[in-house]
């Protein structure tokens, strides 16, 4: 019985000394540099891995999970290209052609506890959406056990780093008024958000802009369109600046042609299709002409006479299409060709002898068929 109660008290104790030594909690944390990303834009992201002393075992495996969309496809795009310390391997999982899982597995010891390791992402890509990520780990140790969290990346709109002009043409008249659109941009993304100052200046001194500078409004989310006019010639371009942001974008290359005559036309009598008459009514208007010439064969032409929108002008002889041609000119040169055509039919002409009138004609012709009447007459009595 002493014995049993000595076996007994023997257990007690050692169950009460177990009861106050304290079990050390594992306690490893994961964390990422930098956690915050301007829309669409790509960096590298290091890992943090710490395996505080507290802990008993090592760290021998992190698997991280990136943020899915309703599709599970990847928000940001993580480039297969890692960096990792010594006695590290990875893997990653990938569908739809982006890394969705990215796990580390150790071939040494691992993080042992007090130590941390880092693992490097050399390419990361953020969404173009707005928005706190969560990114999820889970941490294998040395015992089996597993312990798991997340961390958040924040994308959010950022500085302004370009401006982009769109709908320039390649080709404008000098002194035509054209629009183009002003984008401001953080990176590749449009910066919605945008509301500074833009001023303009351009290879052209005399170049004009309207308005000439311009602050951008909320509504506007980031895009404006103004009104350009160049007039001098050949090939100009224009600058956009933001001096606060020190931000400042040249267009493309914008040729600035001669203003000659344009936008020529010829109608021949209205528009109608056909004439029987080799006189004809031209109808003109051009832009920018000061005198105007015409042509029947585009060979022969007229002398250069002040421009007009109405012109007498005889086509050649004989049926078939007949082809006008109207060209202008100013003091920086001359115009385009424009021609119009139409079908000259044959006009039926009776021609009398020399001397005779149309009246004698007419009498001629009733006296002959009154005769003609009289003498079919005399026969049937």
């Amino acid at each position: 019985m002493r014995k049993m109660k000595g076996k007994t008290f023997i257990i007690l104790t050692l169950l009460a000394l177990f009861a106050v030594v304290p079990v050390k909690a594992e306690n490893y944390q994961v964390t990422a540099s930098p956690n915050e990303f301007s829309l669409g834009s790509t960096q590298e992201m290091t890992l943090k891995v710490v395996n505080e002393k507290a802990s008993i075992h090592n760290i021998v495996k992190i698997e991280i999970s990136l943020p899915l969309d309703e599709h599970n496809v990847s928000y940001f795009d993580v480039k297969n290209l890692f960096v990792l310390p010594s006695g590290w391997q990875s893997s990653a999982t990938v569908s739809e052609g982006k890394v969705t899982k990215i796990a580390f597995f150790s071939i040494g010891p691992g993080i042992t506890p007090g130590s941390t390791q880092r693992f490097i992402f050399s390419s990361v890509t953020a969404p173009n959406k707005i928005g706190l990520y969560q990114f999820s780990w889970k941490i294998t140790d040395s015992a089996g056990n597993v312990k798991s969290g997340s961390f958040p990346v924040n994308v959010k709109i950022g500085p302004l780093t370009k401006f982009v002009v769109s709908d320039v043409p390649q080709e404008v008249i000098s002194g035509d008024p054209f629009n183009v659109t002003i984008i401001a941009y953080s990176g590749d993304v449009i910066k919605a958000d945008y509301t500074g100052t833009i001023t303009f200046s351009s290879t052209d001194p005399t170049a004009k802009f309207i308005p000439s500078t311009y602050k951008f409004l909320p509504l506007d989310n980031g895009q404006k369109t103004i009104t350009l006019i160049l007039y001098k010639k050949g090939n100009q371009t224009f600058t956009v600046k933001d001096d606060q942001a020190k931000v400042e974008s040249v267009s493309p290359i914008i040729l600035v042609k001669p203003a000659v005559p344009r936008h020529l036309s010829i109608a021949i009598n209205g528009g109608a299709p056909t004439t029987d008459s080799v006189f004809v009514t031209l109808s003109l208007s051009a832009v920018g002409a000061e005198e105007c010439r015409y042509s029947n064969d585009k060979i022969f032409w007229s002398a250069y006479e002040p421009y007009t929108e109405i012109k007498e002008w005889k086509l050649e002889g004989g049926e078939g299409e007949k082809t006008v041609y109207y060209q202008c000119r100013n003091k920086d040169g001359e115009s385009e060709i424009v021609s119009a055509s139409i079908m000259l039919t044959q006009r039926f002409v009776i021609t009398l002898p020399v001397g005779i009138s149309i009246v004698a004609l007419i009498l001629s012709l009733v006296a002959l068929i009154v005769a003609t009447r009289k003498s079919k007459s005399k026969k049937e009595e």
